[in-house]
């Protein structure tokens, strides 16, 4: 996307993070997640709770539990 000049938004870029859970991908998580904290999406629902997700798949419970805990308005879903 990003090669093209599309910047991801807070609608693609929970169905780009969607697919990395998918395929089990850390590393591909980890920069998303940074792609997220510079485009200001870190705290986005969908996003927060893709994140969590991805940790969680692919074993990485400190992390997951981390982001959880540190998420002010934790909800049921995540």
């Amino acid at each position: 996307m990003s090669r093209a000049g599309v910047l991801p938004d807070s609608y693609t870029l929970p169905i780009v993070l969607k697919d990395a859970c998918q395929i089990f991908s850390i590393e591909i998580g980890k920069l998303l997640q940074s792609v997220a904290i510079r485009l200001g999406l870190e705290s986005n629902d969908y996003c927060e709770s893709g994140f969590i997700s991805l940790y969680y798949k692919s074993s990485d419970i400190k992390n997951a539990h981390k982001m959880f805990e540190e998420n002010p308005e934790r909800k049921l879903g995540s």
